[in-house]
């Protein structure tokens, strides 16, 4: 099979200042949401792994005391708003 170059038409250059989608959403707006979803991943990563941490930390603790108890009380304390976190990205609009 021959390789071939599709060629359309000449490059042009896209602003997204200047652009404005199907709604009506123009590119100030869109830089907006840029921010906002890119805030909302790092708090939700800087969460995950802040009770991560917590969670092996208290394990460490369960360890040498034979109790697991600081486990579940971690897990009480965080699976809650873990929830809450995860529901951006796993629930349905």
């Amino acid at each position: 099979m021959a390789k071939g170059k599709v060629i359309v038409g000449e490059e042009f250059e896209v602003s997204a200042v200047n652009a404005e989608g199907e709604n009506g959403v123009d590119g100030y707006e869109v830089g907006i949401l840029e921010r906002t979803l890119k805030t909302r991943d790092t708090l939700t990563y800087l969460y995950v792994g802040l009770l991560g941490c917590a969670l092996v930390v208290a394990t460490g603790i369960g360890l040498r005391d034979g109790s697991f108890d600081e486990v579940n009380a971690v897990w009480v304390a965080g699976a809650a708003p873990l929830g809450y976190v995860l529901r951006a990205y796993f629930g349905k609009d």
